[in-house]
């Protein structure tokens, strides 16, 4: 049915029920409302005056009327409302502002809407809105502001928006639209503000849009629009705030949009620029803030810049930027953000930057800066993160860095800083995290920074710092992140470490940590990951372990740990890696290991275990990257469940006892790049599967009873058959019948004379017996297969650097 016809049947029904209404003393427009209020569901009871009983419908909640009577303002927001819009506000031609948003309506927009010519306001956001924009709303010739966002509506946008002359404002972001923007947008001379982002939009940006000469406010940000930038767009002298991020945008930045005076804001961040930062960008007097990072941009950073006194933010990170920081950007002393990092730059930190009395955020990581890190930055009354990592720094840190700040996060590691830290970073008492890591930093942690109850992380890795620290740490109930590996603390790990509840990641590997584990350990029930590697622990691993739920990663290898593997391990579900190995460690392997279902990597090689490998294990099918148990006492056979480990890259079961023959199901392993079976007891022809023929003959070594494949062949006399190797075919041999007949008397004679001689030499040594088989001699070659990335130290964390909005 069509628009129009719709619309005379729904006039024809109001007039038929306003007749009865009357008799009651309901108007017409009444009659029109409770159609309107017929298909909205209301669970708050927020439309109660609206019932035929209340004839008076001006007075109805949300309801503004005119003079004689007519709706001209219908106002439902933010009531809860549910269900959806009926054609029948298509009938209050008096209605100049309808506004339905915060709610959760859904259905359509009804194309009946574009008969209410006298609209001004249509705002239907933040609802559940399906469908397309109807094209009918090209209709609403009076209408100023249009507000459909964070809605699901899909389609286009309709060109007829186009003879909408006198809107002012566009907000339909966070939908589903799609389709190319109209070029006849470019006929709304009148419109201030078009905010279009999150959606789909796809196709260029019509040049037709520089017609819009009052636009303030473009922002089509987080989109599918790709072409360049028109260069026209230099001549929108009133354009405030241009913002294109998150598109497929491509060519260069182009210089007429230094032509654009009162731009303050710039962001063209997440696309494909490419080109140099045009100079003329320092004609933007009035700018406030410019990102243009994640993109391709090359050359230099324009000196020019340093014009723009009226910058707060910059970032340029994610480039390809290259050469020196401009020292004229010390000028721009409004400035809170400048964000560089992942560039090319090279060269120092200007002496510039320490007159920016108002920079709070300086991140100039990832690139080749070198020189020593200003003195006078510590002097920043307002700096609170300063992120350097991943330069050429040297010298020693500022020593009074954090004294006279607000510091909250520094990062300052992977330089070639020296000297000591300094006891000031947490002066202000607001820090949260430092990393310090992989730089050449000696002397002891402060004990103000250990102590500061605000730190939540502290990341020192890879440096030569010596004494204790981990008792003044454990009067911080906020920290989180303890990483202090590959250092020279040398102390015990203190039970009173279980204060600080909150810890998630403990990574104290490679220093001299001596004594037991605390059984106190069982009370940090956020930990994910406890690193204590290579260290001097003794004694054994606290079953309490098995309380910490949340634990993703345990690295107790390389001590002097001794007892046997907590059968409460099996309580830590969510475990992704389990290294025991390098250890004293006695006993079974525990069954219940086959209940972490999240297992990736298990090692326990290089201990004292013993017993036959548990069946049980061939149900960890997460088992990925590593299953070593080399070098322990094992015995009994390999289990033929370990073949349902179907994903497992690298097993290791080299120098045990393992007897028996290696299983056919150990053929299902199509993804082992790493085998080692070397040094056992085995026996038996090596299966006749494809896994095996890439492996080499030292993955057997040391087990003189395999044979077959890769190995000499099985003799046919003590019980094996010549294993069968799918593709390959016997190939027959002829053999003359005088060579077979000498052959068979030269074997007969052969072993004749052996009999009598051995008859001869026992009768002359009636009592020597034959000495016992020995064990094989187990081989000086490491059990441990290492490979890159399972066995290594926990990176520092995501999300260290936090992005402009």
């Amino acid at each position: 049915m069509s628009v129009k016809r719709w619309t005379v049947v729904l006039a024809f029904s109001v007039i038929i029920f306003g007749f009865i209404g009357e008799s009651v003393g309901l108007s017409s427009e009444g009659m029109i409302l409770m159609e309107v209020r017929k298909s909205l569901q209301d669970p708050e009871d927020n439309l109660s005056s609206w019932n035929a009983t209340n004839i008076f419908h001006c007075e109805w909640d949300g309801v503004s009327c005119d003079g004689d009577s007519r709706v001209w303002s219908l106002d439902l927001s933010a009531r809860n409302l549910t269900g959806s819009i009926s054609p029948a506000i298509g009938l209050l031609s008096s209605l100049r502002q309808l506004n339905l948003s915060f709610n959760s309506i859904s259905g359509s927009i009804p194309s009946s809407i574009g008969n209410c010519t006298e609209l001004e306001v249509l705002d239907l956001g933040d609802n559940l809105l399906t469908g397309k924009i109807p094209t009918e709303i090209g209709n609403l010739i009076n209408l100023q502001g249009l507000y459909l966002i964070n809605n699901l509506l899909g389609g286009s946008i309709p060109s007829s928006v186009g003879n909408l002359l006198v809107l002012s404002e566009i907000l339909i972001y966070s939908n589903n639209i799609s389709g190319p923007l109209p070029s006849s947008i470019g006929n709304l001379t009148s419109l201030k503000v078009l905010r279009a982002g999150q959606n789909s939009i796809s196709g260029p940006i019509p040049p037709s849009i520089v017609n819009c000469k009052n636009l303030t406010y473009l922002g089509l940000a987080q989109n599918l629009l790709d072409g360049v930038i028109p260069r026209e767009m230099g001549r929108m002298q009133n354009l405030r705030n241009l913002v294109l991020w998150e598109n497929l945008l491509v060519g260069g930045i182009p210089p007429e949009l230094g032509n654009c005076s009162r731009l303050k804001m710039l962001a063209l961040y997440d696309n494909d620029l490419r080109g140099q930062i045009p100079r003329e960008l320092g004609r933007l007097h009035s700018l406030k803030m410019v990102y243009i990072y994640a993109n391709n941009l090359n050359g230099s950073i324009p000196e020019e810049l340093g014009n723009l006194t009226a910058l707060t933010e910059i970032d340029f990170s994610e480039n390809e930027l290259t050469g020196t920081i401009p020292e004229e950007l010390g000028k721009i002393r409004s400035l809170e953000l400048l964000s560089l990092f992942e560039n090319k730059l090279r060269g120092p930190i200007p002496r510039s930057f320490t007159e920016l009395e108002n920079l709070k955020e300086l991140d100039l990581s990832m690139n080749q800066l070198d020189g020593s890190i200003p003195v006078g930055l510590q002097n920043l009354p307002n700096l609170s993160r300063l992120i350097l990592f991943d330069n050429l720094f040297s010298g020693e840190i500022p020593p009074l860095l954090g004294s006279n700040m607000m510091l909250k996060n520094l990062d300052l590691s992977e330089n070639y800083l020296n000297g000591s830290i300094p006891d000031t970073l947490c002066d202000s008492e607001d820090l949260e995290w430092v990393y310090l890591s992989s730089n050449q930093l000696t002397g002891s942690v402060p004990s103000s920074l250990a102590r500061c109850k605000t730190l939540q992380r502290l990341v020192l890795m890879n440096n030569d710092l010596v004494g204790s620290v981990l008792m003044d740490i454990t009067n911080n109930t906020e920290i989180i992140d303890l990483e202090l590996s590959n250092n020279s603390f040398e102390e015990t790990i203190p039970a009173e470490l279980a204060r600080c509840r909150m810890l998630k990641v403990v990574s104290l590997a490679g220093n001299r940590f001596h004594g037991e584990l605390p059984n106190s350990l069982g009370e940090l029930t956020h930990l994910a990951a406890f690193n204590v590697s290579n260290n001097l622990l003794t004694g054994s691993i606290p079953s309490s372990l098995g309380n910490c739920y949340k634990l993703l990663r345990l690295d107790l290898g390389g001590n002097m740990i001794s007892g046997s593997i907590p059968a409460e391990f099996g309580n830590l579900t969510l475990l992704e890696q389990l290294s025991l190995a390098d250890n004293n460690i006695t006993g079974e392997i525990p069954p219940s290991l086959s209940s972490c279902f999240h297992l990736s990597v298990l090692e326990l090689g290089g201990n004292k275990l013993q017993g036959s490998i548990p069946s049980e294990l061939g149900k960890v099918i997460s088992l990925q990257y590593a299953l070593n148990i080399s070098s322990n006492s094992l015995s009994g056979e390999i289990p033929p469940e370990l073949g349902d480990l179907v994903l497992l890259m690298s097993l290791d079961l080299s120098n045990n006892e393992l007897t028996g023959s290696i299983p056919d199901a150990l053929g299902k392993l199509t993804g082992l790049t790493f085998l080692n079976l070397s040094y056992n007891l085995l026996t038996g022809p090596l299966p006749s599967v494809p896994v095996f023929q890439t492996m080499t003959a030292s993955s057997f070594d040391g087990n003189k009873g395999l044979c077959g494949g890769l190995l000499q062949m099985c003799p046919s006399n003590n019980g094996f058959s010549p294993p069968h190797t799918q593709g390959y075919m016997w190939q027959e041999t002829t053999v003359s019948t005088g060579a077979l007949v000498g052959i068979i008397a030269a074997v007969i004679g052969g072993a004749a004379f052996m009999i009598i001689a051995g008859a001869c030499w026992f009768c002359k040594h009636p009592g020597v017996l034959l000495p016992a088989d020995e064990k094989p001699h187990l081989s000086q070659v490491s059990h441990y297969a290492s490979s890159d990335g399972i066995h290594s130290e926990f990176a520092k964390g995501a999300n260290k650097n936090v992005r402009v909005p």
